[in-house]
C-alpha cells in the first residue's frame, strides 16, 4: 500500500528526521535568553576594574559613532562563527533533546535503508541541510540586529536612553577588539549583550573587562545582579 510503501522509504524518512531535528533546535536557540540566565552577584566592595590586561594595554570607553562599521563586524562575526559550537553541542550530546532525537532517527533511518552506501549518502544529505538550518539561525538573529537596534550610527537604542542602557567597547591603540552593551531590565538588575571581541585577541582578558565595567555601572546603579 501506499502508507507501507512511505514508511520504508529512506527518503521519507530522511525528510522526518531533518524537520523534527531542526525545530528541536529552532525551540532551542529561541529559548536560549531564557534558559541560559546566569545570575552574576555584584559585590559592592569592589574597585572599578582594571582596564590593562597582561599581554595588551586595553582601554575601555563609551561606544563613539565612528565605531559603528567596526563594532557591527564584531557582532556579526562573533555570531555568525557560534553555529560550529552550536552544531558541536548536539552532536556531542550537550545539547541533550536534539541530540538524542537525531541519534534515534538516524538508527530508523538506517533500518529502513537499502544498503550502507545508501544510508551514508542520505545521512550526510541531512547532516548538511542541517548544518545550513543551524547557520542560518544565529546568521538570521545577525541581521536581524544590525537591522533593527544596531542600525544607527549614534546606536541611540544603547546610547540615547540614559543611565540605563550603555555600549562599550575595548581598544587596543586606535583599533576596536571588543562590544558590550548593557540595559537595566527592572530596579535590580542589568541584562548584558552584544559582547563580542576580535578573534586575533581572544584570551587576553578583553571580554572580562568590558563585563567588569558593566559590573561597575552595575554597582553605580545600585543593581545587586547582572543577566548575562
Amino acid at each position: 500500500s501506499l502508507l507501507q510503501e512511505m514508511l520504508i522509504n529512506p527518503t521519507v524518512w530522511s525528510g522526518v528526521y531533518t524537520c523534527t531535528v531542526v525545530i528541536l533546535y529552532i525551540r532551542q536557540f529561541s529559548s536560549v535568553k531564557s534558559a541560559d540566565i546566569v545570575y552574576i552577584s555584584v559585590k559592592s566592595e569592589d574597585p572599578r576594574p582594571a582596564i590593562m590586561s597582561p599581554d595588551y594595554s586595553v582601554t575601555i570607553r563609551p561606544y563613539s559613532s565612528q565605531d559603528h562599521a567596526t563594532v557591527c563586524k564584531l557582532f556579526y562575526a562573533g555570531m555568525v562563527e557560534n553555529w560550529v559550537p552550536a552544531y558541536r553541542r548536539i552532536v556531542t550530546g550537550s545539547a541533550p533533546l536534539p541530540a538524542i532525537t537525531q541519534l534515534v532517527m538516524m538508527v530508523l533511518l538506517y533500518i529502513f535503508s537499502s544498503s550502507i552506501l545508501w544510508f551514508v549518502l542520505l545521512e550526510c544529505m541531512v547532516q548538511a541541510v542541517f548544518i545550513l538550518a543551524v547557520f542560518y539561525l544565529y546568521w538570521a538573529y545577525a541581521r536581524e540586529h544590525l537591522a533593527s537596534d544596531m542600525k544607527d550610527k549614534e546606536l541611540s537604542f544603547w546610547t540615547g536612553r540614559g543611565d540605563d542602557t550603555g555600549f562599550f567597547v575595548a581598544t587596543i591603540g586606535k583599533e576596536v577588539v571588543g562590544t558590550i552593551s548593557y540595559i537595566k531590565q527592572s530596579k535590580d538588575h542589568l541584562e548584558i549583550n552584544r559582547v563580542s571581541t576580535n578573534s586575533q585577541y581572544r584570551k587576553a582578558g578583553i571580554a572580562s573587562q568590558l563585563v567588569a565595567r558593566v559590573e561597575a555601572v552595575a554597582r553605580d546603579l545600585n543593581c545587586e545582579e547582572i543577566v548575562a
